[in-house]
């Protein structure tokens, strides 16, 4: 028996030197708490004056209860136990319990002179009686326009320069991006100076020409050439002698034709 106890488990004197050695470690790392706890008996923290100053100057800017507080002496230890942490649910705890001091009221005016004012921004809307024109125009006076971006305005030039003109403010509609919603929003600060409106020759005018007009379509325009050709084009009303022209086409052309 003994035998077989010294081939299984016989330590040589290196080998219990070092075991002993890693027992006492071990020993050490879980005494070693206990040992800190019997010279630091107290659980408490001195805060930091400067940051307790921090704080009392974040409660004046956002005007918590409209309270503010000054560090005055020496503060008083705090415990970190939760009850002590202000929050909404709880009473808070106020600058009076941090130095037995009575706390210092803040006045409202003064709150909101300190607040930060809000920054109006750029772009605001144009005053009811000051309109622009969207014939003469150009991008920076409609970007002045609340809803009128960059975009909508170049869109709006573009679309212009292929009418030849606005000769109605609801033609703004028609433009690509703006919706109802964003028309009702720009209508009021908004005119069409019609005199300005560069009108088409349906007797004269080339048929690329015509075609670009964004209300003719090919076979209207191939309709007026036709006509053209055999004399019988003298006024707008003779396009409803055609099948491709009705009177809603003629309204909306109407101010694009020029016959003189």
């Amino acid at each position: 028996m003994r035998k077989f106890m010294n081939g299984y488990f016989y330590f040589t004197r290196g080998q219990r030197n070092g075991t002993l050695i890693l027992v006492l470690i071990m020993f050490l790392i879980f005494v070693f708490p206990y040992i800190c706890n019997l010279f630091n008996k107290s659980s408490r923290y001195y805060p930091d004056p400067g940051f307790i100053k921090q704080v009392n100057a974040f409660y004046l800017l956002s005007g918590h209860e409209g309270q503010t507080a000054e560090i005055q002496g020496e503060p008083e230890l705090l415990s970190p136990c939760p009850d002590r942490v202000p929050n909404e649910s709880g009473p808070r705890q106020t600058e009076e319990s941090l130095t037995g001091e009575p706390v210092r009221q803040a006045s409202q005016h003064q709150d909101k002179a300190l607040l930060p004012q809000p920054q109006l921004p750029d772009k605001t809307a144009l005053p009811a009686r000051m309109k622009i024109d969207i014939n003469s125009a150009d991008t920076t006076e409609l970007m002045m326009i609340r809803g009128i971006g960059p975009v909508l305005s170049r869109r709006i030039l573009k679309y212009r320069d292929i009418l030849g003109g606005y000769y109605t403010v609801s033609q703004l509609l028609e433009v690509y991006g703006i919706d109802k919603d964003r028309y009702l929003e720009t209508e009021p600060f908004v005119f069409a100076d019609t005199s300005t409106i560069v009108k088409l020759s349906p007797v004269s005018d080339e048929f690329g020409v015509l075609l670009r007009h964004p209300y003719l379509k090919y076979e209207q325009v191939s309709e007026i050439f036709r006509l053209r050709s055999g004399n019988k084009l003298n006024s707008p009303e003779d396009l409803l002698l055609s099948a491709v022209f009705n009177e809603a086409d003629l309204t909306r052309l109407y101010p694009y034709f020029s016959f003189d």
